[in-house]
């Protein structure tokens, strides 16, 4: 779907990922499933926002958590290792900014 200046984005990807992608920003959401975990890892070129828009999220950052509840706002500095987890028994859901966004700047990090 190409997209210009002022199209009304009205659906969601049916599981989650990128709304929309320009050269200085990302915009994307996702639902978590109750238990449900996204692994460590880090962005080297941009920052991360992470907006909690149902339930409740924990992302941890470099091994702090920060637990996020509905209307709660986060944001990861590039370089900082952080994964997220729904340790509740319903469903989530979050909206997430990548800024600058720079594509394929994930690093996946190995945890024991």
């Amino acid at each position: 779907m190409k997209l210009d200046f002022n199209t009304v984005i009205s659906e969601r990807p049916a599981e989650g990922g990128c709304i929309h992608e320009c050269d200085e920003l990302a915009i994307g959401w996702r639902t978590f499933a109750a238990g449900e975990k996204f692994a460590a890892h880090y962005h080297e070129h941009f920052e991360e926002v992470f907006i909690c828009v149902t339930g409740s999220l924990v992302v941890v950052i470099d091994d702090v958590d920060h637990e996020l509840a509905p209307g709660d706002r986060l944001v990861v500095q590039r370089r900082h290792i952080h994964s997220l987890s729904n340790r509740s028994s319903k469903p989530s859901e979050i909206c997430y900014l990548k800024v600058p966004f720079v594509a394929d700047d994930t690093v996946w990090v190995e945890t024991v």
